[in-house]
Parts: structure tokens; C-alpha cells; sequence
């Protein structure tokens, strides 16, 4: 009976051993995954300057399809998730639309005292593409 009580024994040993390289394994899997996540989030803290600065850029003068209207611009930027959308805006995962404030894209000065300025920017997620849309105008 010793025999086989040594060899259960020790089989259950090797059978604690594994598990517990499972469970280190699986930590570490877990830890990693956190980290993707994490810099995946981080990417979020610069999506609306991502999003002020390329529109700023669309603001030309040149650009105005006429001086007494307002010219729509967008920007779209692909492989946002709900995640990193809902920490970008603060709006709660899920949430598809946010917005951002005209005056956060800033103004291009003009000659003359005039500038052009841009109205509410809409943001929206389609799928895991995000789509900036809003319009600028000549203000004098």
C-alpha cells in the first residue's frame, strides 16, 4: 500500500505544479492583455487634439466654397474601439456620439481683422471608425 500511496502522492504533486504554471501563465497572459488595454486607452488622451489639429489644418481661406457660407470639413480615423471612444469624449461605453466645441479647433487670422471659424464639431463612431464632421466660416 506504500508504494501506491508514494506514487498518488507524487502524481498529485505534478498535478499541483501544472496547475499552479497554468495559473502563472494565465497571470501573466492577464497582465499582458492589461497592458494592451491600457495602451490602448492611453491612445485616447490625444484623439480630440488628433481631431482639433487635422481640421485646423482643413481651414484655408482657399478652401471656402463661398465667403458668406460655411464649408464642411471632416476627419475620419479608423480602429477606435467603444472603449478608448467613451475615455476620449468621457461618455459612458457604448455612447456612439459626442461633441466637440467649435472654438477647441480654434481660429485661423485672416488679413484685414477677419478669421474663419469653425461651428460645433459632431463625432460619431461607426464601427470602429471614428468621423469628425463639422464646418468653417469666414467671421469678420
Amino acid at each position: 500500500g506504500l508504494k501506491l500511496h508514494v506514487k498518488e502522492h507524487i502524481r498529485l504533486l505534478a498535478q499541483a505544479a501544472e496547475l499552479d504554471k497554468l495559473k502563472k501563465n494565465k497571470a501573466v497572459e492577464d497582465e499582458k492583455k492589461c497592458e494592451a488595454d491600457e495602451r490602448e486607452l492611453a491612445k485616447a488622451d490625444d484623439i480630440q487634439d488628433e481631431i482639433t489639429r487635422a481640421l485646423k489644418k482643413q481651414m484655408k481661406y482657399g478652401s471656402l466654397n463661398n465667403k458668406h457660407s460655411a464649408t464642411r470639413i471632416s476627419y475620419t480615423k479608423g480602429g477606435v474601439s467603444h472603449k478608448v471612444f467613451a475615455k476620449a469624449f468621457g461618455v459612458p461605453v457604448g455612447t456612439k456620439q459626442a461633441t466637440i466645441d467649435g472654438s477647441e479647433v480654434g481660429e485661423t487670422y485672416l488679413r484685414y481683422g477677419a478669421s474663419l471659424k469653425c461651428t460645433e464639431v459632431k463625432v460619431k463612431l461607426v464601427g470602429d471608425e471614428l468621423v469628425a464632421q463639422t464646418s468653417f466660416f469666414m467671421d469678420k
